[in-house]
C-alpha cells in the first residue's frame, strides 16, 4: 500500500509543479499575436498573466479590431468579453482611422 500512496503523492507533485513559468513564453508572443494565429485559449491565458489589453500590432490595430476579423463568431464575441472586462478600449483606432 505504501508504494501506491507514495507513486501518488509524487505525480501530484509533479503535475502541479509542470506549469509552465511567465519567462518561458517568447518575447514577440502577445494578445495581438495570439489572435492573428489562431491561438484564441492562450488569449485568456496572456490576460491573466497582466498582458496588455490595448497592445497594438504593426498596423495599430488593437486586440479589439482584430476580433472583428475572427470569422467564428462565438469566438469572436467570447474574446471580445473577455478583453473587455480586463480594460480593452473601444475608441483606439488604427492606421486606417477604424475602431472596434
Amino acid at each position: 500500500m505504501s508504494f501506491y500512496e507514495n507513486s501518488s503523492e509524487r505525480s501530484h507533485r509533479t503535475n502541479t509543479s509542470s506549469l509552465i513559468p511567465p519567462t518561458v513564453i517568447p518575447k514577440y508572443f502577445n494578445v495581438p499575436y495570439a489572435i492573428q494565429h489562431g491561438y484564441f485559449r492562450c488569449v485568456r491565458y496572456l490576460l491573466e498573466l497582466a498582458y496588455d489589453s490595448n497592445e497594438r500590432d504593426c498596423q495599430l490595430r488593437t486586440p479589439l479590431i482584430l476580433c472583428s476579423y475572427i470569422e467564428n463568431t462565438r469566438w469572436s464575441l467570447s474574446l471580445a468579453q473577455n478583453l473587455l472586462e480586463k480594460g480593452a478600449k473601444i475608441a483606439l483606432e488604427d492606421h486606417a482611422r477604424r475602431n472596434a
